[in-house]
């Protein structure tokens, strides 16, 4: 087949760093190059990998009313690319633009990343969210079938630690609606040891003066008793270091917000480190099960639930870890996703 697929241009594209969709997109244009002819369409500074890259405007995110960086980067695709002719256009935008269809294709996917995307412009797009219930989400709102395609790792890149060492780690992005200052709040009861790590960077998208009020809860903690450590951004193999030898990975979430799925949940999975967050947020729903981590109800249930790991009187066993990431291993994943492609389409694009 031949295949184009298109990321964003908020941030480069390739295997590193902290990105969600940039990464997933690269990942699977990377993969399908080894089996197909695939065109790959990111930022300015995006990685080469098994295809042929394609590079658009400088990396910079849109802001709605004032900068459309993602209409520009559509529009330089289509005059890059509008003399091809492919079977499939994969979208990783948060939002499917008109213009796509000046690349001819037979089929147009969009992949969607976030919980509350716009309408897609036409029904001849097939949809695919991220994990069954955002999936159920989207639907509604769309009032059209949408499938899913898990996010996914390559779990052979990280090593299963058997012995873990005496903290609990809080990873992800400094943003409210992950639940950082929660995370800090039950340290702070549990006086437990603990690790704060992830995208921290203003340039990001952090919000300065909600990262400001985190930092000084963390100080205050710490003043009262707590052992907090805040790492903030770090590199991809000290990421592995802290997932690895964690007694569990802690993230609890904020109302109203919606995981679609999880990277990093799988990522400590396949480490050999239990998952402890909320019931009700999506995507961790489908991925921890009772043999893996524990989905709490509450702060409460969360808090005392927690303290059991910290005590050990609640062990896991990290090889049923990380059997369960395998189950969403980027080999697995993108099989069921051409078996469905087959399933769907396969008569216009096989």
């Amino acid at each position: 087949m031949k295949i184009a697929v298109i990321s964003s241009a908020a941030i480069k594209s390739g295997k590193e760093g902290y990105s969600g969709l940039e990464r997933i997109a690269w990942e699977i244009a990377n993969w399908l190059g080894k089996y197909h002819d695939v065109t790959f369409v990111g930022s300015i500074g995006s990685s080469q990998g098994n295809f042929n890259l394609v590079e658009t405007i400088s990396p910079g995110y849109t802001v709605p009313g004032y900068i459309e960086r993602e209409g520009e980067h559509i529009i330089k695709a289509v005059n890059i690319l509008k003399d091809e002719n492919f079977d499939i256009v994969q979208v990783h935008q948060h939002k499917f633009y008109l213009e796509t269809f000046w690349i001819n294709s037979k089929v147009y996917e969009w992949h969607i990343h976030g919980w509350l995307p716009p309408f897609p412009p036409s029904k001849k797009i097939f949809c695919y969210a991220r994990s069954k219930s955002h999936s159920e989400i989207l639907k509604e709102k769309f009032m059209m079938d949408v499938d899913f395609m898990y996010n996914f790792v390559d779990v052979s890149e990280f090593p299963l630690v058997d012995k873990k060492e005496d903290y609990i780690v809080f990873f992800s992005r400094m943003s409210k609606e992950k639940g950082v200052h929660n995370f800090v709040e039950l340290c702070k009861e549990l006086k437990c040891r603990a690790i704060i790590a992830g995208e921290d960077s203003i340039t990001k998208g952090i919000e300065p003066f909600y990262l400001i009020e985190v930092l000084k809860k963390i100080n205050k903690a710490n003043l009262e008793g707590s052992r907090i450590e805040y790492f903030g951004t770090v590199d991809e193999k000290t990421k592995v270091e802290i997932l690895s030898r964690a007694k569990a990975l802690v993230i609890p979430y904020e109302r109203p917000y919606f995981e679609v799925f999880g990277i990093v949940i799988v990522e400590s999975l396949a480490c050999g480190t239990p998952v402890i967050t909320y019931k009700g947020f999506g995507g961790p729903d489908e991925i921890i099960t009772n043999e893996v981590g524990y989905l709490a109800k509450d702060f409460e249930d969360l808090k005392n639930f927690v303290r059991l790991v910290v005590n050990d009187e609640v062990k896991f066993d990290a090889k049923k870890c990380r059997e369960r990431a395998m189950d969403f291993d980027i080999d697995k994943v993108m099989n069921d996703y051409l078996r469905k492609v087959e399933e769907k389409y396969g008569s216009l694009v096989l």
